[in-house]
This record gives C-alpha cells, sequence and structure tokens, in this order.
C-alpha cells in the first residue's frame, strides 16, 4: 500500500520532471528540445496532460529513492540527506504553469485560451495567468491597499506568522474593485467552466507580505477526506492578483501541483518523506494572477527581501453544494449577509447597504488611553509585540506566551455585558474538529426531502461560523477598541512603526496620514 501510495503522489506530483529538467539551472536546449517534440508549440500550448505525463517518466527513481533500505544506501554511496530538503523551482516550472493572455484577448478569450486555463486547473490545481493587467492599474490599486492597511477598519485575519504579512479584508470600492470587475470579466468563462455559473465571491481580501515575514507551513485552505465529502463538497478556488513583479525572495507562493485530489488521502508516514519532491514557487511579472484549487496543498515563503509584496485575492465556490469548512473566509462582515456572486460584481449590483462597513464602536484615543491602563508601556519596556500579546489576549481571550498567561491569572477577563458572550467563548474552548463537525451536521439539517440543499443558507451559515472576526472586544474594560487592528496600529507594531518603510519596484508604497493625525492629538 505504501508503495502504491507513494507512486501515486510521484506521478501527480511530476516529481522528475520537475527535479531533473525544471530546475533554474535549465538552459535554452533543453527547452528547444520540448519545443521540438511538440513541433512549435510552446510552454502556454502544450496540454496540461502532456506536461503530467513528461513527470511520469522518472517517477520510479524517485520512489526507489524514497524508499531504499538504509543498508542499501550505505552499500552503494546514496546519501538521503538531500531528501530531506526543500526543492523549490522557479523558471521552466513555472512557465510549464503558465497561460499568456494576448493583448486582443483583453476583451474576450479564446476558446482555445479558456480551454488550456481549465485543463491546467482540473489537472494540476494551479495556473498562472500572465498579461492581464496594465503596470498603472497594479501600481493604483498597490497604494490603495496599503492605505487600507495602514489605517485599518476591519479586523486582519488570524493567519500564521501576521506580523509582517496581512490578511486585510478589503472593501469593495475604489482601484480594488476595479481590479476584481476586469478580472471576473475576463475570465468568467473559465470559472463557469470549472466551478459553474455565476460562481459565489467567499473572499475579497489583500495578503501584502512586508519585508522580514517568515515563511507559512505548507497547508491547504480545504480539504476532501471522504468518498461523502467529494460529493457533497464544491470545488473553491483561490486567486492572487499580483500588483508588483514577484521575486523567488519576495514571498512567492509555494504550490505543489497536483495535490488537490488523491494527496489529501495520504497518511502522515507518507506525506513526511514528500519534503524532497519539488514544488513550484511562483515568482511572476507584475499584474500577473495565480489560481490555485483550496485544496492544492501551499504557502507563502520567506520575504527576505527589501519589497513588499502587495496583492489583491479574492476566492470563489461553486453555487449548488456545500461550500468547504476550514478556510478563513476573509470577507468583511456587511457582505456575508449578501450572496454575493460574479455577476453581481460585473454588473456593480451589489446593493448599497451590503457596501457599507459597517464599523463598530471605535475610538484611537479612547481606546490608547484603555490600552496604556491594562497593558502600561512601563510593565512591557515599551515592547510592541508584548504589549500586543497583552492586547489581544484582553480581546479575544487567546494568549499563547507565558507572561501573557501569568497576566491573566493576575489580572483575569471581566467579560462585557454583551449577551452571551462569556458563555460563547467558553464553548469556543471546544476542539476545531468538533465545531467543524458540529456545522456539518447543521448544514445536512437544510436538505429538503429530496436531499436538495437551501444553499444560500448554507452559505451564509458557513461564513458566519467559519469566520474568524470579532467586532467587538471581550473585557469590559477597553470597550472603545472596537478593532483589533486598529490595536495594532496604535501600539505601533511592526508595519506601524514610525520607521518603517514598505518598498516596492517604483518607490515607496502608502502615506502615513491617519498615523500622524493620531499621533498630533496625543
Amino acid at each position: 500500500m505504501l508503495w502504491f501510495a507513494i507512486a501515486c503522489i510521484s506521478v501527480a506530483l511530476n516529481a522528475v520532471l520537475l527535479q531533473q529538467l525544471l530546475s533554474v539551472r535549465v538552459g535554452c536546449d533543453a527547452i528547444q528540445k520540448i519545443q521540438q517534440a511538440n513541433g512549435s508549440m510552446s510552454m502556454s500550448d502544450m496540454p496540461a496532460r502532456d506536461i503530467a505525463e513528461l513527470g511520469q517518466l522518472f517517477f520510479r527513481q524517485k520512489v526507489s529513492e524514497l524508499l531504499m533500505a538504509k543498508e542499501v544506501q550505505e552499500e552503494i554511496g546514496f546519501s538521503s540527506e538531500a531528501w530531506e530538503k526543500e526543492n523549490p523551482l522557479t523558471g521552466l516550472a513555472v512557465d510549464l504553469l503558465s497561460v499568456e493572455i494576448a493583448p486582443e484577448e483583453l476583451n474576450e478569450l479564446r476558446n482555445t485560451t479558456v480551454k488550456r486555463l481549465v485543463e491546467r486547473l482540473n489537472e494540476h490545481g494551479v495556473v498562472i495567468v500572465k498579461g492581464l493587467h496594465a503596470p498603472k492599474d497594479c501600481r493604483q490599486a498597490a497604494e490603495f491597499v496599503h492605505r487600507e492597511i495602514l489605517s485599518p477598519w476591519a479586523t486582519f485575519s488570524n493567519i500564521r506568522d501576521n506580523k509582517y504579512r496581512k490578511d486585510y479584508a478589503l472593501p469593495m470600492r475604489g482601484p480594488a474593485i476595479q481590479l476584481l470587475n476586469k478580472t471576473l470579466s475576463i475570465l468568467e468563462p473559465v470559472f463557469t467552466a470549472t466551478l459553474g455559473p455565476n460562481a459565489s465571491l467567499v473572499e475579497f481580501s489583500s495578503l501584502t507580505t512586508y519585508g522580514g515575514a517568515g515563511p507559512q507551513e505548507f497547508h491547504a485552505d480545504s480539504s476532501v477526506t471522504s468518498v461523502r465529502q467529494i460529493r457533497s463538497l464544491g470545488r473553491m478556488f483561490s486567486a492572487f492578483i499580483y500588483l508588483d513583479d514577484v521575486r523567488s525572495d519576495s514571498a512567492p507562493l509555494d504550490v505543489v501541483p497536483g495535490t488537490h485530489t488523491h494527496y489529501q488521502f495520504l497518511g502522515d508516514e507518507e506525506t513526511e518523506m514528500m519534503t524532497s519532491v519539488p514544488f513550484a514557487r511562483l515568482a511572476v511579472p507584475q499584474g500577473s494572477i495565480a489560481i490555485y484549487d483550496s485544496r492544492a496543498l501551499h504557502r507563502g515563503a520567506a520575504n527576505t527581501s527589501p519589497f513588499a509584496r502587495p496583492t489583491i485575492y479574492f476566492s470563489l465556490a461553486e453555487r449548488r453544494k456545500f461550500i468547504p469548512i476550514g478556510p478563513v473566509y476573509s470577507l468583511r462582515q456587511g457582505y456575508r449577509r449578501f450572496p454575493i456572486a460574479i455577476q453581481n460584481v460585473i454588473r456593480n449590483s451589489i446593493p448599497d447597504e451590503v457596501l457599507a462597513d459597517g464599523v463598530p464602536v471605535h475610538s484611537d484615543e479612547r481606546c490608547a488611553e484603555q490600552l496604556e491602563q491594562l497593558c502600561p508601556t512601563d510593565k512591557f519596556n515599551g515592547d510592541p509585540d508584548r504589549r500586543f500579546d497583552c492586547a489581544w489576549f484582553y480581546f479575544t481571550g487567546d494568549g499563547e506566551s507565558a507572561e501573557v498567561r501569568r497576566m491573566g491569572k493576575l489580572q483575569p477577563l471581566q467579560f462585557t455585558d454583551h449577551p452571551g458572550v462569556k458563555e460563547d467563548f467558553q464553548m469556543a474552548d471546544e476542539d476545531d474538529d468538533d465545531r467543524d463537525a458540529q456545522l456539518e451536521k447543521d448544514r445536512e439539517n437544510l436538505r429538503d426531502a429530496d436531499g436538495n440543499i437551501d444553499y444560500e443558507a448554507a452559505l451564509a451559515l458557513t461564513l458566519t461560523r467559519g469566520g474568524s472576526y470579532r467586532s467587538y472586544p471581550l473585557d469590559r474594560r477597553m470597550p472603545n477598541c472596537g478593532v483589533a487592528s486598529r490595536m495594532e496600529m496604535l501600539l505601533k507594531r511592526g508595519i506601524f512603526a514610525d520607521d518603517f518603510a514598505a518598498n516596492v519596484s517604483w518607490g515607496k508604497l502608502g502615506l502615513r496620514s491617519q498615523r500622524e493625525e493620531f499621533n498630533g492629538s496625543t
């Protein structure tokens, strides 16, 4: 069984093609050989199945290296150390996953282009679309996004390593919604062919990674681990619009092609052996879009460069089936109340009441005073990270550091008077798997006698229960701190520090007028 599992995953990941052929050291000769074998065909023209079959040429070698007994390794002088190291690939590896959009297709994609895009999404679980957005539009959107992040009125998603990696749900206005409108107008045939007509918009956000961000762990946004889930869960795609050139050291998206299907049925023993299997590191030009299946294995790489990596991303879910349980669903609260779909964005038909941000009660000046009382500067030696850990504890009740746990015992939470807050917090201690199981059960109750689901009710239920946002603090002593991300701004943590600069290829991002206004008022 282990042999079979490893063989299957090796085929799916195109291990040898990626390892032997697609390294950044591949030169023009190798490219020409592939093109000659396929006539005048370019990388973008190659069928997705042909790419996958190329990778199967040497999978036996990969399997034997992974499973070779230690005494055999020693006898033939083979070292397994190399297989314990990660193997990211750019260059040709990215080209094979890419489709170029010709300028004349910006009004309407050719059928052949749609076919290539659909093939790659179905076969590899990821595709890169190049040439979609002009540099001017990307720059305007990047400036808009950074200004929103610097003066946040929505809570940053609780993603891993979030000090310099900001997942911020965007308002549907300005350059951001304009870029989304253009993207969906062009790619709508692709999403219709893969997700069905008028897919639901379940995320609209920016995942901007600044210099100093570490790497994430490889993960899938959603999973399918049973035949029942295969039948009941719809597909979901996430798409990143890159607003600046992405370098190999500026937090590119790492993705393992083909892991959106049978890979999720492997056990821990098998997946741990896959460390050295190559993966694609999506260093792509400005204006490109990377679309991936939510079940595909991926991560944000470290940003060790002096540049920020600004993006806008959105996620679309198939209708008529349950949306996956597990994604962050980074979407403003107002948009969760109305089932927004592709056509709503293309036709600009989102109701005005949904467009309202719905900002909770918050005052920067009063919140700063309350933070000073609960998390005083001198007690934490002026350290913004330690003070934010303290503030986060009183806002959410979560605290991982030993310092915060001690503080919680000496000065415990005093719950607000909101109905059910204390009870909901105590219930939140239950295991994530238990909560997901309850949500899955509640969604099944939305089926009618014929087995059909109330899709919109199930969508709203998942977005509401599956989201990671809290619009008010748990502790009664900070009533004017209504937005957790603004607490981070007030404490000048990370990107909010006075000396922090967000560099991009055309200069420095952003205006700090909101921060300077607050500093002047205090």
